[in-house]
């Protein structure tokens, strides 16, 4: 059945940790950092409101003070944590040394396979590709001036350096992705 699927191209490509970093940062600033800012408004302003009411009637205002409070909190760890996560991110993946991968770029689908290396006694470990289907899997995609990112809402993100591809591979793969993406963002 895959072979009947007409190949567009083949991709072969090598991730670096910066290339993981900055993709993991694209996601955020696209998916994650706008809803936080919706939430930074609506929380301040519950707390502005409580402060201005604490300090407007002096009498009885521990809730006031208590809800200011947490309010702050809230807002701390609102910005702390997607920062925390990408820090972690990056640590798990500083061990590893570049990733090579390839990638099919089919009519409906793209097809990434890591290329393995064999280990100290020569055994290749197995790693199944992942398929990622335009219709099903509904990608978002993001092309920054140095690489296309594939983002699965809340499942995983890939990465594919331009570096890596010819000038006709990357107008390919941009055609292709802005018309079968379920979101196509340019940001070159």
């Amino acid at each position: 059945m895959e072979n009947e699927k007409k190949k567009l191209s083949d991709l072969a490509y090598t991730i670096t940790v910066d290339n993981y970093d900055k993709a993991f940062g694209e996601v955020q600033k696209r998916f994650e950092f706008p809803r936080n800012i919706v939430f930074t408004v609506l929380v301040a302003l519950v707390a502005a409101y409580n402060l201005y009411m604490a300090i407007k009637v002096p009498t009885n205002n521990n809730t006031q003070v208590m809800i200011v409070g947490v309010s702050i909190a809230f807002l701390l760890i609102l910005w702390i944590t997607p920062l925390k996560r990408r820090k972690t991110l990056k640590e798990a993946l500083s061990t590893i040394e570049d990733d090579s991968y390839t990638a099919e770029v089919f009519e409906d689908s793209i097809k990434i396979t890591t290329v393995v290396k064999p280990d100290e006694n020569g055994n290749i470990p197995e790693i199944a590709p992942k398929i990622i289907f335009y219709e099903t899997d509904e990608p978002y995609v993001m092309e920054i001036p140095d690489e296309f990112v594939i983002y699965i809402k809340k499942q995983m993100f890939y990465v594919i350096p331009k570096k890596y591809l010819s000038d006709e591979q990357t107008e390919l793969l941009r055609k292709e992705l802005s018309e079968k993406a379920k979101k196509f963002y340019n940001q070159k």
